[in-house]
């Protein structure tokens, strides 16, 4: 077990809410614009203007019928307003909860009626998908409200948000003691945990403020910063820094609608921005521009990397970009537990680690014997304990059960070790591939892939072999447009780094894209289904060929040819099956001629059957043998189908 130093939050602090927190610094001009559109500069919001917009907000949901309690579902991209609107809802005593724009119909209704939402505020570019999640979760049209004006063709009509803004001003809800603050939920953010459906994790008001009084250190750092945001504001990752921090410390932070790859290069170099958050997948975007992209970098100070394992590679890669004095740092973290660990100022890191444990915050390895790990570059999951941890999953006391213990303590499904401080994440448990007996890490092998400089993006999952239930690696790999690699390179390539029972035995398939969360992650559930869909596919492919080689091994000149008609023909075990073959003798006249008509059409160039069909066509087939029982419905499927000549 192990912590960095003990962390006592002053009374003053630990008993306040999370918008009095907020707004509770005037050290820096108020005038200052916070918020800034970077496709539009001239469209922003200053600190005194977001105080006098959240206080109308507070004002208009409580006008509407907002109840203490109730849960205001936020499903829009990002946005200068999306900040306001949530201090807004906190404000007034609701809890919010974000949305993925990318969610179906059927995932909104499930994250709506997860979090027990009774209002939503969209825009109407997704209304389509919100019309009928809404109906199905039974909150109603009049407590839907756009961003913007709503589409002649919108589903239904809804109400602007600036309706909200019509009641006056009205002071928000203050917390008088430290237990209120842990009681009271401030935000439900989804997420899966470390297994199951995605679930609503409980953030508390106290675990808002304190993580940002554990990471607010803006007045240290020897440069102005300023930041500008890209990555969906409804994740845990960018949290701290895109809804709380901007205001408590008056930083100018510029807010994507969503990542373009060379609008946000230019907006770092337009903007002169000094801190950033990205995603691996951003990381090696960049890495592969052409040309590179180096000089549009050089305002960067600080890069913040989370979501997906950084290998060190990529990691170095990415400083020699940016200027000496800059620091590119990672964050390990959980949507049930905010920020976990990462390097503070003014500490640099080039071994890949994902920081240390920020203050407060406990963690313990524990092995695969059930034993806590004690010794450094030991392996085991990674457990935490801290202020910033989650209240529980709303509503499902059984997940919370099983993701904390009665001592506090929360299953990161991570697994990791720590050197000197530094903790390491090797892979998630749940996605770690049993290999006789061996543990293999997807990340490692990826790491390993990535290294070939004629592959892009790499992605590995464990699939079971067929005919088995042995599992092994298999990677998904998109290479450069003019590689030439082949399977044997690859299988080469990753001989040379690792051992023999990491090999790539589940397959290796190219592709032009990897599937990916909107966070970035890989989007490793998706390509197991793929993987599943793939592999069945070619265990039919097999035992079909397999099929055709062994009725070709009984040919004989006296074994009868089949013609199209149905039959029965009886398997190993003497059952019958229905076969759309009859027996001709070879002998006969009639056989000399369909002879020569087989001929005739196997010499079609645009015969409407395939290749193997033919195949099909010209093996003889005997009555009494007849194919193996376990092709039987094979055969049955292609004759009752009528594709067989």
């Amino acid at each position: 077990m192990s912590s960095l130093g003990s962390f006592d939050l002053h009374d003053d602090f630990s008993r306040m809410d999370l918008v009095s927190w907020t707004f509770g610094n005037d050290n820096y001009d108020q005038n200052r614009e916070i918020y800034i559109d970077p496709d539009n500069p001239g469209r922003s919001i200053t600190a005194s203007g977001a105080r006098s917009l959240v206080r109308k907000l507070v004002a208009g949901f409580k006008a509407v019928g907002l109840q203490r309690g109730d849960c205001v579902c936020l499903h829009a991209f990002n946005d200068i307003m999306y900040t306001i609107l949530f201090l807004g809802i906190v404000g007034a005593g609701g809890r919010f909860t974000g949305s993925n724009p990318a969610y179906t119909p059927t995932e909104l209704s499930h994250h709506i009626q997860n979090t027990r939402a009774r209002f939503i505020i969209t825009e109407s570019e997704l209304l389509p998908k919100i019309a009928p999640a809404a109906e199905v979760s039974g909150v109603s049209a009049s407590n839907i409200y756009l961003f913007d004006a709503p589409k002649q063709d919108a589903p239904f009509q809804c109400s602007p948000v600036q309706e909200l803004l019509r009641h006056g001003e009205a002071d928000w809800v203050t917390f008088t003691n430290e237990d209120e603050a842990k009681d009271t939920t401030a935000a439900l953010l989804s997420t899966s945990g470390t297994t199951g459906l995605p679930k609503a994790a409980m953030i508390s008001h106290y675990s808002c403020v304190v993580e940002n009084l554990i990471l607010e250190d803006s007045s240290t750092k020897p440069y102005h910063v300023s930041r500008l945001i890209s990555l969906p504001e409804f994740h845990a990752f960018a949290f701290p820094i895109a809804h709380i921090a901007p205001l408590r410390e008056g930083i100018p932070t510029y807010i994507m609608r969503r990542f373009e790859l060379q609008r946000y290069l230019g907006f770092i170099d337009r903007y002169q921005i000094t801190e950033t958050p990205m995603v691996p997948a951003i990381m090696s975007t960049i890495l592969k521009t052409s040309p590179p992209a180096s000089g549009m970098l050089q305002s960067l100070r600080l890069v913040w990397s989370a979501g997906a394992p950084l290998d060190q590679r990529t990691q170095d890669q990415m400083y020699r970009l940016l200027v000496p004095s800059a620091r590119v740092v990672q964050v390990w973290g959980m949507t049930e537990a905010g920020w976990i660990t990462t390097f503070t100022w003014p500490e640099k890191d080039h071994t890949g680690s994902v920081g240390r444990l920020l203050p407060g915050v406990e963690a313990k390895l524990v092995g695969e014997d059930g034993n806590i790990v004690e010794k450094d570059s030991e392996k085991g999951e990674i457990s935490i304990r801290g202020p910033l941890v989650m209240q529980g999953y709303l509503g499902n006391e059984e997940a919370t059960y099983n993701a904390l213990d009665p001592d506090g303590w929360l299953k990161t499904g991570d697994v990791g070790y720590k050197e000197q401080g530094k903790f390491f994440i090797v892979d998630r448990k749940k996605e770690m591939i049993k290999v006789r007996g061996w543990q293999v890490s997807p990340a490692e092998l990826e790491s390993v892939l990535l290294i070939h400089t004629e592959i892009l993006e790499a992605a590995v999952i464990g699939s079971v072999l067929p005919n088995s239930n042995a599992e092994a690696p298999r990677a998904y790999i998109v290479k450069s447009p003019e590689s030439n690699l082949g399977e044997g390179d690859i299988k080469t390539h990753m001989a040379e780094y690792l051992a023999k029972y990491k090999n790539l035995d589940g397959g290796i398939v190219f592709t032009n894209k990897i599937p990916r969360t909107s966070t970035g992650k890989i989007d490793r559930k998706q390509l197991r289904e793929r993987a599943k869909r793939e592999v069945k596919h070619a265990q039919a492919k097999t035992l079909i060929l397999a099929v055709f080689s062994s009725l070709r091994r009984t040919r004989k000149p006296t074994i009868p040819l089949l013609k199209p008609a149905t039959t029965s023909q009886f398997g190993a075990d003497g059952s019958s099956h229905s076969l759309p073959f009859t027996p001709i003798s070879t002998n006969s006249e009639d056989s000399k001629s369909h002879d020569l008509k087989r001929d005739t059409i196997d010499s079609s160039k645009n015969h409407r059957y395939s290749k193997t069909l033919r195949l099909l066509w010209r093996a003889p087939r005997s009555p009494q043998l007849g194919p193996p029982q376990q092709h039987a419905s094979i055969w049955e499927r292609l004759g009752r189908i009528g594709r067989v000549p």
